[in-house]
């Protein structure tokens, strides 16, 4: 009984993360549906890269569902991942990957101009596949990795209580 009060209490800390992967999901969502509704030709490689964009967005909002809904184990574990998908951001030769399902400051570094880069970003995506350029670009979603480190710091503190009950 005192161990289901704590996962209560502690699933209660994290409407905040489940709202906010909720909200990126579903703007990230729309942003692809009207980005998709305006592609002028449809070809095998978009339907493919649009595939994957509504899937990371619904990916997105399953990990909210899991989250509101109470399901710590598995609710922590996808939102980890989702979190690591969302922190490092690349442009390599033609291959980019730059994904944000929700806020994003991202602080990079530009090879090619030997420059340091900023931006922030709403939902947005980027999945490049031999795109033909020589970009070389790395990037890391600070907002994504924070989020990271507080699921990971909650999760070993839930292990923790836990354990006291079990003992």
């Amino acid at each position: 009984m005192g161990s289901q009060r704590v996962i209560q209490n502690q699933a209660i800390r994290l409407r905040w993360l489940g709202y906010y992967l909720l909200l990126g999901g579903v703007v990230g969502l729309g942003v692809a549906i009207w980005s998709f509704s305006h592609i002028i030709q449809l070809t095998g490689g978009i339907l493919l890269l649009y595939t994957l964009i509504f899937g990371f967005c619904v990916y997105n909002i399953f990990c909210a569902r899991l989250l509101l809904k109470g399901s710590l184990e598995k609710g922590l574990w996808n939102t980890k991942l989702n979190l690591i998908l969302q922190t490092l951001q690349f442009s390599v030769m033609g291959y980019t990957w730059e994904v944000c399902a929700g806020l994003g400051v991202i602080f990079g570094y530009d090879f090619n101009t030997y420059t340091p880069t900023f931006s922030t970003n709403i939902p947005s995506f980027s999945i490049v596949l031999n795109g033909g350029n020589d970009d070389l670009t790395i990037g890391i979603n600070v907002i994504a990795l924070l989020a990271f480190i507080y699921v990971d710091r909650f999760e070993r503190q839930l292990e923790r209580e836990l354990s006291v009950f079990e003992n």
